[in-house]
């Protein structure tokens, strides 16, 4: 009596199971990148022009020297001193009021004219373990402003300080 073995596959279909098996993993692969991708929060419209400006002016050179008079700082050191509440050996002020004249003065040379109707710049510091923030500073002049800005993070003292800029444009 022959036996046929009814338990013996063939090469052929063996592959197909493999290949079938190949596409419901990429699918559901796939299936979880959307979901994670989908999850993530919308940033708000970032422009290239104002992330620029933000760097260009973390370098421009104020009046405060904090140690000696030759030094002067920059912006974004600035920032750093006024998180400290250091006072500038070259003026006998607190670098936080230096910094939001400074600050202040760049902004209003960048963002006066028919084009802007405001700006707001607020500078924080975030704690990473705690997630606590601090203000540090926050200069803004009134404008109808639709969210169009960058930020600028300068990792220091075991968090980051955090440069946000929004610029309004006039409807023009």
């Amino acid at each position: 009596m022959i036996r046929k073995n009814l338990t013996k596959s063939k090469p052929g279909q063996e592959e197909i199971v493999g290949f079938v098996l190949i596409i419901v993993l990429v699918f559901v692969v796939g299936v979880i990148f959307l979901g994670i991708m989908l999850r993530k929060p919308v940033p708000s419209s970032n422009s290239p022009e104002i992330e620029n400006f933000l760097e260009a002016s973390m370098l421009t050179t104020t009046d405060c020297a904090i140690n000696y008079a030759p030094a002067y700082d920059n912006l974004g050191d600035l920032i750093k001193s006024c998180y400290e509440d250091k006072v500038c050996a070259s003026t006998n002020e607190s670098s936080c009021s230096v910094l939001n004249k400074s600050f202040s003065s760049v902004l209003n040379k960048a963002f006066s004219g028919e084009r802007y109707s405001g700006y707001n710049l607020e500078i924080a510091y975030v704690n990473n373990e705690t997630e606590t923030v601090k203000e540090i500073l926050n200069i803004s002049r009134q404008g109808n402003c639709s969210g169009v800005g960058a930020m600028k993070f300068i990792n220091a003292y075991g968090g980051d300080l955090q440069v946000r800029l929004e610029v309004c444009y006039s409807e023009s």
